[in-house]
């Protein structure tokens, strides 16, 4: 969702809004914004695009052609949402405020279970993004850089990208650990793999910092 957000607002290119539109966290806030929408609603705008053929969003709207209610209602319950982002380049601390609201607005307050395969994964990410996201609040003011949006969801993108979901547990499931943690398993049978020479280093009983 960050992704496609950037994109949007970096181009406001009529690809990026009908891809951030399809989210389906995009979706359902359009959905609650209006309930006046019609229920095949994201197929007049598609109608539309077919006959203005828009290359960018901008303030013009062709009203004679189908569908152009519903777009010209739908591109501004978008630029309502995001109306506090922008492409211009700004202290990173400032950006913490305006885009975890418009996370929040997307997703709502809602209930997750965290056992639940789906919601227990978006409860996961949403940790992990805020975790990364809040302490950029506390980065002394004269320390801190410059970032457009766009560079810093690629930031954000790639300081959690090695963060991992865990599957939820299954009775059937061989779970997979590290061999450094084995010795501390109390599982009845072990198995280990990966020990080839080459991977794991010989004991070194005299290493000064690394020792047996």
């Amino acid at each position: 969702l960050l992704v496609l957000i950037g994109r949007f607002l970096e181009k406001r290119s009529y690809s990026a809004f009908a891809a951030l539109i399809r989210h389906p966290a995009v979706t359902a806030l359009i959905t609650r914004s209006n309930v006046g929408l019609p229920d095949q609603w994201l197929a007049r705008i598609d109608s539309y695009y077919q006959t203005a053929l828009p290359r960018t969003i901008g303030d013009f709207v062709n009203l004679k052609a189908p569908g152009a209610t519903v777009y010209r209602e739908v591109v501004s319950i978008v630029d309502n949402w995001i109306g506090s982002l922008s492409s211009r380049s700004r202290a990173i601390s400032k950006w913490v405020q305006p885009l975890l609201g418009v996370l929040a607005a997307a997703y709502d307050k809602q209930w997750c279970q965290l056992d639940d395969p789906v919601e227990g994964k978006l409860y996961t990410a949403a940790s992990e993004l805020a975790t990364a996201v809040l302490p950029l609040r506390d980065i002394p003011a004269e320390l801190q850089p410059r970032m457009t949006l766009t560079e810093l969801i690629d930031w954000l993108m790639r300081s959690i990208a090695g963060q991992l979901v865990p599957e939820l547990p299954a009775a059937d499931a061989i779970e997979m650990l590290g061999w450094l943690d084995l010795a501390l398993d109390d599982a009845p049978q072990l198995v280990v793999a990966g020990m080839h020479d080459g991977v794991v280093p010989e004991s070194v009983n005299s290493h000064a910092f690394l020792p047996n």
